[in-house]
């Protein structure tokens, strides 16, 4: 439902779920963040007071995340 997914409620229990499911624990910040959206608090004041602490914890935004570079294996390329 679109007034679900605009809900910070609803979207904080969704990313919880998503973090439980992918087995990859979760940070004391992350666990504080989604706590206080399922409570109700402003998402974007969140984000301002913990997105810092959540980026040094997680490591995003460092430059340092995503996919590794791709690799050329000649015996699935040679022509």
């Amino acid at each position: 439902d679109e007034k679900d997914a605009e809900n910070p409620r609803v979207m904080a229990k969704m990313m919880r779920r998503m973090a439980e499911a992918s087995g990859e624990p979760m940070t004391p910040t992350m666990d504080e963040m989604f706590r206080r959206l399922e409570a109700g608090e402003d998402p974007d004041a969140l984000e301002e007071e913990l997105g810092p602490q959540l980026e040094a914890e997680t490591g995003a935004g460092d430059g340092e995340g995503g996919p590794a570079a791709p690799t050329h294996d000649d015996g699935l390329y040679g022509m």
